[in-house]
């Protein structure tokens, strides 16, 4: 007896040691990705590992402290407290329309310069989440260094690359974002580490915008949605089917097409819960939300082209086949919020470069990177790119 519990013991080490370190398990169907982000009968504590394991290279780029990377309930439940309370505060859609027009006049290339587009709307919406979510400022049209604005969006993103390789990081990084960002984000009692809400309110926002308006914005019929829905920030304006699709479907189009997350990752125990956890014995799972979204079988034959009428009629299948925000206890907790956001976000984008800015378009549509030719600047201007 002994004998066969100690090959068995070395078998399933050898099984786990081999997934883990070799092929993580990949999940693609719709029913396997259900399981892996919403199992039954499992402890919240043992959620919060499985998602704040594959996450710890943030904390190596980041210093972040948050739920993502902790797996404590206590961090938790404060995070999302916090988050609820200011989405609680941010859904005056008037007053964050107006930010968002400020934040496009203060973020619009300068004459004869040119910027890339992926540089713009992330100015655009970190001035947007900065003032309109997180309340930096009282006033709406706050006025926020944009040397800090584009220092802190471009290390953001370099160390979000950088995180996802072994090799050491330049130590000098960190402190150079985190300086920008306090400059940005004085009050530290109410931001102690600003980072742990910024990184998950803007490095998703700001590609959803960028993605939408890389569809849309030579689409004479989706730019009269966003047109009006500028003219009239609300919910059942976000909403309205006066033609074959919303606001809403064009940004749940985008978001399908391009999910901020095209992999979720949990490391999950392999032993029994009744056998004390040790991390040699966890394997890492990933679900496979691209594929869940490229689906002909939920989607349709025409699955890779932009088509927000697709979702004005939403069947059940179709609803559980959208993953962008997760799935289960641990999706992302401005899900209601963050789509009307984006849209509104775009809406005064496609106002402020109306008839004054041309858009060159690049060879693809790009995600954290690969935005190459996509440029926007005035009328008649001469490329000279704005530093």
């Amino acid at each position: 007896m002994f004998y066969h519990t100690l090959a068995l013991l070395l078998t399933s080490f050898s099984v786990a040691f081999y997934l883990r370190v070799k092929r993580p398990i990949q999940h693609s169907t719709i029913p396997s990705i259900h399981s892996l982000l919403k199992p039954p009968n499992v402890p919240l504590g043992s959620l919060l590992h499985a998602r704040a394991s594959p996450n710890q290279r943030l904390v190596r780029a980041f210093a972040l402290t948050n739920t993502f990377v902790k797996e404590d309930e206590f961090s938790h439940t404060q995070f999302r407290k916090g988050a609820q309370g200011l989405l609680a505060k941010a859904n005056d859609w008037h007053r964050f329309k107006r930010i968002a027009d400020h934040a496009v006049l203060s973020s619009l290339p300068s004459t004869s310069t040119v910027a890339r587009v992926d540089t713009f709307v992330q100015a655009v919406t970190l001035r947007v989440i900065l003032v309109g979510l997180l309340g930096t400022e009282d006033s709406e049209d706050a006025t926020l260094p944009s040397s800090s604005i584009e220092t802190v969006s471009s290390l953001i993103t370099k160390l979000w690359a950088l995180s996802k390789h072994p090799e050491p990081i330049d130590p000098t990084l960190l402190p150079l974002l985190n300086q920008h960002l306090r400059t940005l984000v004085p009050d530290t009692n109410a931001y102690p580490n600003p980072l742990d809400f910024v990184i998950p309110a803007w490095e998703t926002m700001w590609r959803v915008v960028a993605t939408t308006f890389a569809h849309v914005y030579k689409n004479d019929r989706f730019r009269r949605t966003l047109e009006e829905l500028h003219a009239n920030p609300s919910i059942p304006q976000f909403r309205l089917h006066d033609r074959d699709a919303s606001a809403e479907d064009i940004i749940i189009e985008a978001m399908r097409l391009h999910p901020p997350s095209k992999h979720i990752s949990r490391l999950i125990s392999f032993l029994p819960s009744f056998l004390p956890r040790w991390r040699s014995f966890e394997t890492l799972h990933v679900a496979d939300i691209l594929a869940a979204h490229f689906s002909p079988a939920i989607w349709g034959p025409s699955v890779e082209t932009f088509d927000p009428s697709r979702h004005t009629t939403r069947t059940p299948k179709r609803e559980e086949g959208f993953l962008a925000f997760g799935y289960g206890r641990l999706q992302c907790v401005a899900k209601n919020w963050a789509p009307m956001a984006a849209a509104t976000i775009l809406s005064s984008i496609l106002a402020g470069i109306d008839g004054s800015y041309r858009v060159e378009e690049g060879g693809s549509i790009g995600g954290r990177d690969g935005w190459e030719g996509w440029e926007i600047g005035e009328l008649n201007t001469v490329p000279c790119y704005d530093s």
